[in-house]
């Protein structure tokens, strides 16, 4: 249950929360149309975030009697799992940060944990995982140390018995298609990355494409894919290296989407020394949202995922266990910007390159 910190039922939950925290707000609460007066705001703006609160066991009812705030007492320590390598990852760090967040909020305290060792003895109530993946071979063990309603990923594989929350990258593949196809394209290029891991983001992102190209058959793509295991500086070369190999096979491709934002990066570093013009001659979309991505010339079309989503998920499902474990799963979102233009009907397959 969490309320997005826009809405203004948030706001007053956070200030009445924090109120409650330092002592100024105690013993029975005010009335609903008093906090209405107060703050300015609706009676049903005070009544969910009374709902929220309660739901956080920060006050409790008697029937009769009223509303009355609960003594604060400190709560166990929750463990998050992260790599050296996964903090300097834009996606990973803003999973930690959020999830880290979100529980010193509601009470506990958090340790950051980068052994298993310190999992395994640890006075942890539960355990936030960013990725699955680095812990696996230590999982029989985690699951002696812990039982899986206290156990929660938030990236990996899918591994029977532990609860998930992840980004739907299949539904981002197949939104980006209907993106480029809304917008009149029916011949792109694909450039991804590492599809021989068939549990990885960039898997579920082609399985998308290939489900919205079964549903489509009038619109075709060409993929292609960079080197393995390279990130960085050299995946955005090598994506430009690809990406100059595809438009050459296929002078009739229209759009490119790129599997990551880095990826689409080097596709335009490239297209910017052929004289290619983005978007009037080959329009251009990325994923993950990275900062940089608004600040390319043209800023850059982009899927960003839920990181936010997936650790306020996570940390829901670790408060409140599942009576079975399971995939939960939160889908991206695209931000337009002005890397992909609009078709006209009679330029709908054709090409603009010279």
């Amino acid at each position: 249950m969490h309320i997005e910190s826009t809405t203004p039922s948030q706001r007053l939950y956070e200030t009445l929360r924090e109120e409650i925290r330092s002592g100024s707000l105690s013993g029975k609460l005010p009335s609903i149309a008093q906090l209405s007066r107060r703050f300015g705001v609706c009676s049903n703006t005070v009544k969910k975030a009374i709902d929220h609160l309660k739901h956080y066991g920060l006050i409790y009812g008697q029937q009769g009697k009223g509303t009355f705030v609960r003594r604060q007492e400190p709560r166990g320590a929750i463990g998050i799992a992260i790599t050296a390598s996964q903090l300097m990852n834009p996606y990973f760090f803003r999973l930690f940060s959020t999830a880290q967040k979100r529980l010193e909020e509601d009470g506990y305290s958090v340790r950051t944990v980068t052994l298993a060792e310190q999992m395994l003895s640890d006075p942890l109530e539960g355990l936030l995982l960013t990725d699955l993946s680095p812990w696996r071979e230590e999982l029989p063990r985690l699951l002696k140390r812990f039982s899986a309603r206290r156990i929660v990923g938030m990236y990996g594989p899918r591994i029977p018995g532990f609860t998930m929350v992840v980004n739907d990258d299949s539904f981002g593949g197949f939104a980006a298609m209907e993106y480029l196809y809304r917008m009149g394209h029916r011949h792109v290029g694909i450039i991804a990355r590492d599809l021989n891991y068939s549990d990885s983001s960039f898997a579920f992102r082609h399985q998308g494409v290939e489900d919205f190209l079964e549903e489509h058959p009038d619109m075709k793509a060409e993929l292609r894919t960079i080197k393995e295991d390279i990130s960085g500086d050299l995946a955005a070369k090598d994506s430009g290296s690809v990406a100059g190999l595809l438009l050459a096979e296929h002078p009739e491709i229209t759009a490119i989407f790129a599997f990551t934002d880095v990826l689409a990066l080097g596709v335009l570093t490239f297209c910017q020394k052929q004289g290619i013009r983005v978007p009037e001659d080959l329009s251009l979309l990325g994923y993950d949202n990275q900062d940089f991505s608004q600040l390319l010339n043209p800023p850059l079309t982009t899927l960003q995922e839920d990181a936010a989503g997936v650790a306020n998920a996570a940390v829901d499902l670790l408060e409140e266990p599942p009576a079975d474990p399971g995939r939960y799963r939160k889908l991206p979102s695209l931000i337009e910007r002005e890397s992909v233009r609009l078709l006209n009907p009679a330029e709908t397959g054709s090409s603009f390159r010279k």
